[in-house]
């Protein structure tokens, strides 16, 4: 049976970034932190989870999975990073050093994406 989580996903990541814009514009001068921390933990458990099981199973065809599948465990591991900082009261420091480069691999799959021209229109 074929499974495909790649809505539930891309939802996922839409709202994981509407969240993360609504927190640098509103929430990061806020004293008390601990209360983004449920939203961001949502966003990133869904993204680690179903991110894993396509990294894991392939139900893709081809490359997509590394794609959609990797890059969602990612996205969920900074979330859930994240989350897990502000209920400790940490510094995000180190959580954004990750980031960072988590943002030079998703660049670099979304180049690869537009030269090997793994969909009808790219741009």
């Amino acid at each position: 049976m074929f499974v495909d989580f790649l809505a539930l996903l891309l939802v996922n990541m839409v709202a994981g970034f509407v969240l993360l814009a609504v927190y640098v514009f509103k929430g990061l001068d806020d004293q008390e932190q601990r209360h983004w921390a449920p939203g961001l933990a949502i966003c990133g458990g869904i993204a680690l989870v179903f991110g894993a099981y396509i990294t894991a199973c392939w139900p893709l065809p081809g490359s997509y999975n590394v794609a959609y599948g990797e890059m969602s465990v990612l996205f969920g591991a900074i979330f859930l990073a994240t989350a897990v900082a502000m209920l400790a009261g940490w510094q995000l420091t180190s959580v954004a050093g990750y980031a960072f480069f988590a943002g030079l691999a998703a660049v670099v799959v979304g180049v690869r994406i537009l030269n090997l021209g793994l969909t009808q229109a790219p741009l």
